[in-house]
């Protein structure tokens, strides 16, 4: 007669492996009632308990579930593990996942399942009704019945780059090895990331996700290297960085004089077993002592995410900032209207970025917007020497003026990646056709099908106002048929005679239902017109921001700004100007984001612009 198995019970029973499983163990989780059913099922059909089970009695029984992707065993989670089994008289087994059709017979009497992130979560679905509690070791599974203990890959890697950066590395390599492809992508999530807060380039050439699947790349290095004036190289383990020292050295690079090699590392005796390598450790020896920890614990202890911290950055012997001192330089940055709020808000993001970089920093400035004035000023810090300058008006005989003088210029703002370069090295601006579809996005998603007209407004005749005005009429007219937009109005500022000409030009326009303006203080005389006439249903929108378009934002009285990124702007000229005054590249168009600001979030924009304020106390 064949053996009776739970899964003879279930069929006859009609309930699920699981429950019948809990039923036998005399476990919470089913009726009383479906228990019953199961017992007596088992006592007709001759079910007898495994062995294992009864025996497992005598003392907890853990299961550690391992598989060939798992690589080799962390000794430390074993010993973890064998040292609270022993300390609870109970038994360790170890099983594979080429087992996996065994695993109800194999997790029979089971308190504890500890397995990696490579066990399917179908299967894990499958087995929780079966064990009381799994710990998944580096995985990703926050909830009950689930413990999860996850490595800090992108913190670990996002912290090494940090002090690379801190000590003057401006172009990174990065290179992974034996890492698979998800362990990976978190770790050059945490790589990217302080690229990107550091707003510099990165180039496809500079990114190595699979040296070991590419033999060849190694004779591509020396290229790389210089092409991209690499001066760090950031490895996901030792064992790759230790390769790729002694490949250098065959190349003729010296490490650490010509170029920095570190390491994310899984345990500090691999970072430290050849050379003298500046790592930061993942924390495998401290996910042992958790999983200990964590086995220890009671059944109906809180289960979830707890993140394995990774070490401090170990500075080893393979640093060396590049040979380069900014202290010793001046950037400009040239603004007009230099009472405007907006241009504030660029002047002390250009300082602060001056500032944290090292640089001396000097700000030229006039109180209009006339281009000869400009230009005379932009000339004068040409001649005066100074080592790079972010320059804010697009005028073609400033940037040959820098250009004759041999120094980097970076026009900031007023240039799009469509207009030809009139002697920049780099452009940073918006991206003003992305700002008039954010803009459509808003009015289109606030008025849906409403019928009526919105009136656009400017505040001079400007590339990139004009720009903004075209595409914004286009996208309406061509997405929402039944509102007609028109161009209306041009003026900067609230002022009475503004206040009055719109609240005129509102008066004769019944079926007005939106308007936008490219002025932030423009904006801010659309609203108050709105609210004189009673007009609560127009949607306003305008740009720029200041205090007041803030608290009206705040109050909802203002649905919308656009805000264009002139802080960030002003801080990526200096990023821009440090990349190429260090010798490295830096792109030829890079499109900001300018976000459109509303009640949601303009608390972020409130803190910005009270810390612009603090640079003018």
């Amino acid at each position: 007669m064949a053996k009776v198995t739970i899964r003879d019970i279930a069929e006859r029973v009609h309930v699920s492996q699981a429950a019948v499983s809990l039923a036998l163990r005399g476990k919470p989780g089913i009726s009383e009632q479906t228990r019953t059913q199961i017992l007596q099922s088992a006592q007709e059909l001759g079910y007898r308990l495994p062995k294992r089970t009864q025996h497992s009695r005598r003392g907890e029984l853990v299961v550690l579930l391992v598989s060939a992707e798992d690589g080799p065993l962390q000794p430390g989670v074993l010993q973890a593990l064998a040292s609270y089994v022993i300390s609870r008289n109970g038994q360790l087994r170890i099983h594979t996942l080429a087992q996996i059709t065994e695993i109800p017979q194999l997790l029979s009497g089971c308190r504890l399942l500890v397995t990696f992130d490579t066990l399917e979560r179908k299967v894990l679905d499958q087995i929780a009704g079966d064990v009381a509690q799994i710990l998944v070791l580096d995985g990703d599974y926050p909830r009950r019945p689930f413990w999860n203990l996850r490595i800090d890959y992108a913190g670990a890697a996002y912290s090494l780059t940090e002090y690379l950066s801190a000590l003057g590395h401006r172009s990174f390599l990065y290179i992974n090895e034996d890492l698979p492809l998800q362990k990976n992508l978190l770790c050059f999530n945490g790589f990217q990331k302080r690229i990107l807060e550091l707003r510099l380039p990165l180039d496809s050439s500079q990114i190595v996700m699979d040296m070991a699947g590419s033999p060849n790349i190694l004779k591509h290095f020396p290229d790389i290297i210089r092409d991209n004036n690499i001066s760090a190289i950031v490895c996901t383990s030792a064992a790759c960085a230790h390769q790729l020292i002694r490949q250098l050295g065959i190349m003729g690079f010296r490490v650490p004089q010509d170029i920095s090699v570190a390491a994310i590392v899984a345990s500090e005796h691999a970072a430290t077993a050849e050379y003298g390598l500046t790592y930061v450790d993942l924390g495998f020896s401290r996910l042992a002592q958790m999983t200990a920890q964590l086995a220890a614990a009671p059944s109906d202890a809180q289960h979830g995410d707890d993140i394995v911290p990774f070490s401090p950055v170990i500075s080893g012997g393979s640093v060396a900032a590049p040979k380069y001192n900014p202290a010793n330089k001046k950037l400009a940055i040239a603004l007009y209207l230099k009472d405007h709020p907006t241009l504030r808000v660029a002047r002390a993001g250009f300082l602060n970025m001056a500032q944290q970089m090292g640089y001396q920093a000097e700000v030229a400035a006039i109180s209009d917007d006339n281009e000869e004035a400009y230009s005379t000023i932009c000339k004068a810090l040409a001649q005066q020497g100074v080592a790079g300058a972010v320059i804010w008006l697009n005028v073609p005989a400033v940037f040959r003026s820098f250009r004759d003088a041999g120094i980097p210029a970076i026009c900031v703002h007023s240039a799009t990646r469509q207009m030809p370069s009139s002697g920049w090295q780099a452009c940073i601006a918006a991206d003003p056709v992305k700002i008039a579809e954010t803009v459509a996005d808003f009015f289109i998603s606030k008025l849906g099908t409403k019928r009526g007209r919105i009136s656009v407004s400017q505040s001079s005749h400007n590339l990139l106002e004009d720009t903004i005005v075209k595409e914004l009429m286009r996208q309406i007219r061509t997405r929402c048929p039944q509102i007609t937009v028109t161009q209306d109005l041009i003026f900067a500022y609230h002022t009475d005679e503004s206040f009055q000409a719109v609240r005129r030009f509102m008066e004769g326009v019944p079926n007005l239902i939106g308007a936008f303006s490219t002025s932030g203080l423009a904006a801010i005389t659309w609203t108050h017109a709105k609210q004189a006439l009673g007009r609560d249903e127009m949607v306003i929108v305008g740009t720029d921001y200041d205090e007041d378009s803030i608290e009206l934002v705040k109050r909802g009285e203002l649905d919308a700004f656009v805000a264009q990124p002139v802080y960030e702007e002003a801080q990526t000229g200096v990023v821009a100007l440090d990349a190429l005054l260090r010798g490295n590249s830096f792109p030829s168009y890079t499109a900001l984001d300018a976000p459109l600001v509303t009640a949601q979030n303009v608390d972020k924009y409130d803190r910005l612009l009270q810390y612009v304020k603090n640079w003018y106390v």
